[in-house]
């Protein structure tokens, strides 16, 4: 059985055929600023696939409800769009969308870093800030609403996101995340870390996951450094293994 599954962030979009658990054919382009392009985009990709996906699958940066873009930071325009609906009566497949975040932490706790755990908290740093709780490897459709990157940082008057988001980065430095110099990643990681202790005490994981574009060694937050910022703390804390594709496996085998 063969389904097309895709992973809509606020900088790149990713679609692929899965067929089980295995993903090929995978591609990566710019997000439209339109979502009927991205709409467009996925139909041809269908049509130029060697198979016939039975279904459709993925995941969209934002909160999503009934299958509808309901509100995505970093993709204003797509706010509204009935994005399953309209790419269900293009492609004539089943459609399900889901947070990508969601998705993705979905993808890490079945078949990645987080296998094996009962409650894994999933946070990716990219654009922005995404986040899901997942609770005995079970996806329940549209649950989650809260985004971990809106939360205030407790002692201060700004968000997570605000922080350590690539698009805030961005806009408060004038150059791009990944240009920007290590001492400023190396400043914020106590930021990171007071975020991701209040999502800790906020859903009580066995795990927390990082994932995301700023999340590495050469350019961005250290895995090891956020340990120590959040100090004394029993929670294991855990790179996704499955990377970029996480979203993309998560939709394989929700």
């Amino acid at each position: 059985m063969s389904r097309l599954v895709f992973d809509i962030g606020g900088t790149n979009m990713r679609m692929a055929i899965a067929e089980g658990s295995s993903l090929r054919a995978i591609e990566k382009i710019p997000t439209p600023k339109d979502p009927k392009e991205a709409v467009a985009t996925l139909v041809e990709f269908v049509a130029e696939s060697t198979v016939r996906p039975v279904d459709c699958v993925g995941g969209i940066a934002g909160i999503i409800r009934n299958g509808t873009v309901v509100d995505s930071p970093n993709l204003p325009s797509w706010n509204g769009f009935p994005f399953a609906e309209e790419l269900a009566r293009e492609i004539d497949l089943t459609t399900r969308i889901y947070n990508d975040a969601e998705i993705a932490a979905y993808g890490e706790a079945k078949n990645g870093a987080a296998h094996g755990f009962e409650r894994v908290a999933y946070l990716t740093i990219g654009t922005g800030v995404g986040g899901a709780l997942i609770e005995q490897a079970t996806l329940q459709h549209e649950s989650q609403e809260f985004e971990p990157g809106r939360e205030i940082v407790p002692g201060t008057q700004r968000t997570l996101e605000d922080f350590v988001g690539g698009a805030a980065l961005e806009k408060e430095f004038g150059i791009e995340p990944q240009c920007l110099a290590r001492s400023v990643f190396t400043e914020r990681t106590h930021m990171l870390g007071l975020g991701i202790r209040h999502i800790i005490k906020l859903w009580s994981p066995n795990v927390v996951v990082l994932n995301g574009a700023l999340m590495n060694e050469e350019t961005a937050f250290r895995l090891e450094e956020v340990q120590e910022a959040l100090g004394e703390q029993a929670i294991p804390l855990v790179r996704a293994t499955l990377g970029d594709e996480s979203a993309l496996y998560g939709a394989a085998l929700a």
